[in-house]
């Protein structure tokens, strides 16, 4: 169901996901690791490489765990997304 999103509109450049809502809604708990999200965020790769734009992953949340980001950057790159959404800390003091 995400490719129509993803061909909406010529004016898309790229096509994420948010997972704290998405395990939020499933009342699970996102881990580093990612299996709990890999259906749905395999399916936002799929779908924008086939719309021709690009994949970007969710955020990392936990801005304390440097070694956890560059696990999570490799993962995301590893899995085909091109970048991923981020938050500036002093936006949310």
């Amino acid at each position: 169901m995400r490719f129509p999103i993803a061909t909406a509109s010529e004016n898309l450049v790229a096509l994420t996901i948010g997972l704290e809502d998405y395990t939020a809604d499933l009342g699970v708990v996102k881990t580093t690791e990612g299996h709990e999200s890999q259906y749905a965020r395999s399916r936002v790769v799929n779908a924008a490489k086939a719309a021709g734009i690009q994949a970007n992953d969710s955020v990392f949340s936990d801005v304390a765990d440097m070694d956890g980001l560059r696990h999570w950057g490799e993962r995301s790159r590893a899995a085909g997304f091109e970048g991923w959404d981020a938050f500036i800390l002093g936006r949310f003091v």
